[in-house]
């Protein structure tokens, strides 16, 4: 066994200094090298703007696969049948989409990774799903809550100095204005340098370690709308009220349209203004809000909420951006299970719309 007492009166200790500095410097350079990053990164490595995640971006960049960014409407999973995930299942497009959704998961909370490291997101393709009820009261503000869930406040605070001090102030601050100074820099460090050893050795040693997209047969999508129109429509959702019984025994009340802000009117203009600076291939799902339903309990808030789907048009059309109008949805029945969130049969005129682009 070696002791210190050994090592010196061997002359090992220049021996043992190599193998030291072999094993924290040059065995994480060595398996960092060509190896395959995690497909599907946690939630804790994108809230932290870890390593593992980036290097999931520069994968989906070199397969030329779709990442998908939205909500709660976004983040079901609809048994298999959500947009996303029809899309994966089409015969015809030969492009993988990877999905990022969750309540609250707008897209300020993608501001801080943009900032740390455009280059991952550069030339990166995304599909932004833009759903209108975030319009509402309630929603259309800063939700320090939602934020934190989704990215680290602290992290935020990190890249304070890549930013303009407005867009900082009005879409970081506020999740970061009650921190101490926490040594965030050498935690992060400290989380990349173990992934390292515990994510890029483990796929180098395994490469059956690699979380990859469930395998489904392929078909054409247009030949699930008969049963899942029957499914949907016929056995789940309330025709009159375009919302699911379950919801209905809620008796919710048509959203309110917060005007007293512009806070998402904003947040969709300085997402668009960091694509269009640091070159990120983004085409934005314009969706709809639930027309029916407001007819159905005489809802004065129609138009406001029409008024919102125009103006968001306005901004995409005034920008240049790319986009996809899914906003006839709103006036179409069965495309709804609550007042917000898209029904399978919803999400199956979604996929039929994005495929449509994409194969013009």
């Amino acid at each position: 066994m070696l002791t210190i007492k050994s090592i010196l009166k061997h002359k090992l200790w220049l021996a043992c200094l190599l193998s030291i500095v072999i094993i924290f410097v040059g065995l994480p350079i060595i398996v960092s090298q060509g190896q395959p990053p995690e497909v599907m990164p946690l939630g804790i490595n994108v809230k932290n703007g870890d390593r593992i995640f980036y290097n999931f971006l520069d994968r989906l960049k070199s397969e030329n696969a779709v990442l998908v960014l939205g909500t709660s409407e976004t983040g079901k999973s609809m048994d298999g049948n959500n947009y996303w995930a029809l899309l994966n299942r089409d015969e015809d497009l030969n492009r993988d989409f990877y999905s990022f959704g969750g309540a609250g998961r707008c897209t300020y909370v993608y501001f801080p990774l943009i900032l740390d490291n455009p280059e991952a997101f550069k030339d990166l393709e995304i599909i932004v799903y833009l759903n209108p009820t975030y319009w509402r009261r309630g929603l259309n503000g800063f939700h320090s809550a939602y934020y934190s869930r989704y990215i680290n406040p602290l992290f935020a605070l990190s890249v304070k100095g890549e930013t303009t001090l407005e867009i900082y102030n009005e879409f970081m601050a506020p999740a970061v204005s009650e921190l101490t100074a926490i040594p965030f820099y050498l935690d992060r460090w400290v989380e990349n340098y173990k992934s390292l050893f515990y994510s890029d050795l483990a796929i180098s040693m395994d490469q059956s370690s690699i979380t990859t997209l469930p395998t489904e047969p392929k078909v054409k999508i247009s030949d699930l709308g008969a049963k899942i129109c029957y499914d949907s429509i016929k056995t789940k959702i309330n025709l009159t009220y375009n919302a699911s019984n379950e919801y209905l025994e809620k008796n919710g009340s048509f959203p309110v349209i917060d005007t007293s802000t512009n806070f998402q009117y904003n947040m969709l203009s300085t997402f668009i203004q960091l694509t269009e600076e640091f070159d990120i291939n983004c085409i934005f799902y314009l969706g709809p809000y639930n027309g029916v339903y407001g007819q159905a309990k005489k809802s004065d808030q129609i138009t406001a909420h029409q008024t919102v789907v125009n103006n968001i048009k306005g901004i995409l059309k005034s920008s240049g951006a790319t986009y996809i109008d899914g906003s006839y949805q709103s006036s179409l029945t069965g495309t709804f299970t609550d007042i917000q969130h898209i029904s399978e049969y919803g999400a199956y005129l979604t996929a039929l719309d994005i495929k449509r682009y994409y194969e013009k």
